[in-house]
């Protein structure tokens, strides 16, 4: 069953409930190799209660304009005709493989993108929902879906924004025994990796939604998912959002016992329950810990981002008491421009990482961040069975150390070096298959001696 070019009269524009059937497309089929084609299959639907409501498996919602105009830089204010919206996608019962965006198979997967208009009130709370099955379908859960490619709040030219704050999707439930899974981005497979991204621009105007974020609840999640629910979130854009994947902070301490749920059927989160990022890392080597893979998913890959410093600054006008750290407020971390991934190998023990990160062209003061993946697959999987933590604080860059030059006198070599800050070790090692060993630690300044140079060669490096 595939519709498109449907009405765009108020009320719903497809409802496929109590039938439940499977293969339902709104707008581009899969495996249309004409662009042309491909547009003629596009929907623009406006100015409805719930734009498309459905109810089965299999579904394809792809290429649409969801409260947006044809330019795709104008949206709809529903709340104007009176009525308001429940949500702009309603979807239940079944939803097992439902594709919402760009199927990531290169074949004009840019086309297949959804475009939605801004949502700042709903009666469901959230921009798509997605309920339960009745208990009559056994075989119903929410698995392999996919939500890829999408634009939220932001029109097509990606810069132009829409008055927006709300969840995106409530919920990914478990059903039947079985877990949700979920793609939310891309899987960095080599295929459409930088489409499949989601570009999410939340809450804004930001002074007009929370005129004093001092007294006002946090943003919205991003998403709501059950506990055990493996979401997969990468290579997505996001600007302005609160905490995510998942929302822990409400000011009150109340929401981090649920957070740790989330995420302990996939690493120890005894600590750390988010991955740390040092403030010694350099555009060379990007510093941090992460948690102990548990159960399958033990492939342990880092995401790395610039950060998104609206989000940030934004975020710590709230003061919540959960992100206070060192007497500092700090404020909600994401990742807007994906940089690069790093694989830290199968059976990652948990503990320190070191990434090389010379190839992705960071500058020193560049503020970043990065997420942990566990994975139960490769990096490079299609559709790999991957569960992602919640964002790290960002850490800005420092310089690389370089040492400048080396000068020996009688017994004494003397260092100069640029880059890093203090304190910083210098480390000797001779001969130079040998193990480095300390000289000199807690050094102060950009220079240093060691008085003990009678072999015949030594090997020095500085460390932050």
């Amino acid at each position: 069953m595939r519709f498109d070019r449907g009405p765009t009269a108020f009320g719903d524009i497809v409802n496929a409930a109590p039938s439940w059937p499977h293969g339902t497309v709104i707008g581009v089929r899969a495996g249309r190799a004409d662009v042309a084609g491909t547009r003629a299959q596009q929907n623009v639907i406006v100015g409805c209660f719930i734009d498309v409501f459905l109810e089965g498996a299999d579904m394809r919602i792809s290429g649409n304009k969801l409260n947006v105009l044809p330019d795709g830089l104008h949206d709809i204010d529903v709340t104007a005709t009176g009525y308001g919206i429940e949500a702009i996608i309603e979807t239940g019962r079944e939803n097992n493989n439902m594709v919402v965006g760009t199927d990531g198979d290169g074949l004009n997967d840019a086309e297949e993108r959804n475009v939605f208009g801004g949502v700042s009130i709903a009666g469901d709370g959230n921009i798509i929902e997605i309920y339960g099955n009745n208990g009559s379908d056994t075989t119903a859960a929410n698995t392999n879906i996919i939500i890829a490619g999408n634009y939220f709040g932001v029109a097509v030219d990606g810069v132009t924004r829409f008055t927006n704050s709300m969840t995106i999707v409530d919920a990914f439930h478990n059903q039947n025994g079985v877990n949700a899974s979920v793609q939310f981005g891309s899987d960095f497979n080599g295929v459409s990796d930088a489409i499949e991204g989601n570009l999410i621009y939340m809450n804004n105007p930001f002074t007009t939604i929370f005129p004093d974020p001092s007294s006002s609840p946090p943003p919205p999640s991003l998403f709501n998912a059950d506990a055990g629910a493996r979401v997969s979130v990468r290579g997505n854009t996001m600007v302005n959002n609160g905490l995510v994947p998942f929302s822990y902070a409400d000011g009150s301490g109340g929401r981090l016992a649920n957070f740790t749920n989330y995420e302990a059927p996939f690493f120890e989160t005894a600590s750390p329950i988010i991955p740390v990022l040092l403030t010694k890392s350099s555009s060379r080597h990007l510093l941090g810990v992460a948690a102990k893979a548990v159960g399958i998913h033990t492939n342990v890959f880092i995401d790395v981002y610039l950060e998104d410093l609206e989000g940030w600054t934004n975020g710590m006008k709230f003061g919540l008491s959960e992100l206070v750290a060192g007497g500092v407020t700090n404020g909600f971390p994401q990742g807007k421009t994906f940089k690069g991934s790093f694989s830290l190998g199968n059976n990652f023990p948990g503990g320190n990482f070191d990434l090389d990160i010379t190839s992705l062209g960071l500058s020193p003061g560049a503020f970043v961040t990065a997420a942990a993946n566990y994975s139960a697959d490769p990096p490079g999987t299609a559709r790999g069975r991957a569960h992602t933590s919640n964002f790290p604080n960002p850490v800005t860059l420092l310089a690389p150390i370089v040492i400048t030059s080396a000068t020996k006198t009688g017994n004494t070599v003397t260092l100069n070096w640029t880059g890093g800050a203090a304190p910083y070790t210098l480390q000797k090692r001779s001969p130079i298959t040998g193990a480095w060993g300390n000289v000199a630690t807690g050094i102060g300044g950009t220079s240093a001696s060691d008085t003990s140079a009678t072999g015949s060669e030594a090997y020095y490096r500085v460390l932050n």
